[in-house]
């Protein structure tokens, strides 16, 4: 699958912020990104602004408008994470917003003729393991060496009010091969018989392999109780997607409707009209435009019940 040229450009400008890493924290190197340009600050307007995340991982988000192929920008990023991060396999949490949502996406990556799948694939020579949450029990040491290695999940299953709930931090036999190099280390939870050893649990496994971690959906995990759930998990790296981005997003590159448009990913006429930092008059024309449409709908609806009476008259 060929990318657009938005698609391009938003890899072209993630790809620059994490190879920035090498020298500067993730805060310079959003600043750098950000303000390298007229045309980036008119992108990001007032979405333009760094948050620091715990532990101060990398964090950022692109804007990219539905229908945009949000995800297939994420496939080839992993790979340009990966690399930038010096990591030939890494591993991957991939969190969907809800468990359908989770469903599909696994499905999408775990097919062979599928542009995601395909992008991984070409990325990793073929060497790729997709999971389900429900299979991370099938995950060998063998596959975390060699393959770039996907899980997709939800973040509810992560969430730590109750861990008993949830079996990501259960103890469970199947996990026992992956600890035998893996030490106790902040953040893990420690075996209750043993205080010294980690347990052998899912999310002890994802936090010893410093996960690079995809937020489908990003405007929907921006609470305090997200971002500590992303923190437990001990990322190396963390990117949203999102199409309505919020506060806190730290949002990087923001892709304009009309750029799907000149694409011809949107087949409807699309009618911009550009208020430049000033929100009052967008607020104004919104509310202006929508009692129109209201007006529109009630004549409409005052013709069709004019029509309804002369049909009910004349016997129809």
């Amino acid at each position: 699958m060929t990318l657009k040229d938005y698609q391009k450009d938003t890899l072209k400008v993630l790809r620059a912020f994490f190879s920035a890493l090498d020298t500067k924290t993730p805060e310079e190197a959003y600043k750098e990104i950000t303000e390298s340009s007229l045309d980036m600050m008119k992108r990001l307007g007032g979405q333009r602004g760094y948050a620091r995340p715990s532990l101060d991982t990398p964090t950022v988000a692109i804007k990219v408008p539905t229908g945009g192929g949000k995800t297939i920008i994420a496939a080839h990023a992993v790979k340009l994470i990966a690399e930038c991060q010096d990591r030939e396999y890494p591993f991957v949490i991939w969190f969907a917003p809800t468990d359908t949502i989770r469903r599909q996406t696994a499905d999408a990556l775990k097919k062979p003729k599928h542009p995601y799948r395909q992008a991984l694939d070409e990325a990793f020579a073929g060497n790729v393991c997709i999971f389900d949450l429900d299979e991370v029990s099938m995950i060998t040491p063998a596959d975390i060496a060699n393959n770039a290695c996907l899980v997709v999940a939800t973040e509810q299953a992560f969430v730590k009010k109750n861990k008993e709930k949830y079996n990501v931090y259960k103890y469970s036999e199947s996990f026992e091969s992956h600890f035998a190099s893996i030490h106790l280390a902040p953040g893990m939870d420690a075996q209750d018989e043993d205080a010294t050893h980690p347990k052998f649990s899912f999310v002890n496994l994802v936090h010893s392999r410093r996960p690079i971690v995809i937020v489908d959906e990003a405007h929907k995990m921006v609470s305090e109780l997200s971002k500590e759930t992303i923190t437990r998990l001990n990322p190396s790296a963390v990117l949203g997607l999102t199409a309505t981005p919020e506060k806190g997003n730290n949002t990087l590159y923001s892709v304009n409707a009309s750029e799907l448009f000149d694409a011809q990913m949107i087949k409807l006429p699309i009618e911009l009209t550009e208020f430049r930092d000033q929100w009052e008059q967008a607020v104004f024309a919104a509310i202006a435009k929508r009692q129109e449409l209201e007006r529109l709908a009630d004549s409409e609806l005052a013709k069709g019940q004019v029509s309804a009476s002369a049909c009910s008259l004349s016997g129809l």
